[in-house]
């Protein structure tokens, strides 16, 4: 998988965020380790987002959702995973 740097998120309105969210890098993933291919090769992930720092969204407690770019096409993709 083509990484993109690793980016920690520190929010303006001063909230705590877990480790798990994160731009970039290396998906830590709960469950299963698959990574969507796009172009005939493995997508880069954009963002690891953890349920837990974003509350308003109303996603199970435990859940990571992984957002994954094509860095050819552009395409997006996304999946969420719960322990």
């Amino acid at each position: 998988m083509d990484q993109l740097p690793l980016l920690k998120l520190l929010p303006a309105d001063g909230r705590e965020v877990s480790g798990a969210t994160h731009f970039g890098g290396m998906p830590t993933f709960i469950q299963n380790h698959r990574v969507p291919e796009c172009c005939g090769h493995p997508m880069s992930l954009l963002a690891q987002l953890d349920s837990l720092d974003y509350r308003e969204a109303d996603l199970p407690d435990s859940a990571l959702v992984y957002v994954f770019i094509c860095r050819s096409c552009f395409d997006v993709q996304a999946d969420m995973q719960c322990m």
